[in-house]
């Protein structure tokens, strides 16, 4: 989890105004959005299963 961190941290860091970040770590996919008032969202989606 501290490799996605420090990656949305970067996105956040060296994003416009309004960032989007997404990073993808084992199959999940961790979102970052940041808009215009410092507003934080965070979320995760965890891999698709394969039948």
């Amino acid at each position: 989890m501290d490799e996605v961190w420090k990656k949305l941290e970067n996105i956040a860091k060296h994003g416009e105004e309004k960032g989007k970040g997404k990073v993808v770590v084992n199959g999940w996919t961790y979102r970052m959005t940041l808009d215009g008032d410092k507003n934080f969202t965070f979320s995760a989606t965890a891999p698709k299963r394969r039948k």
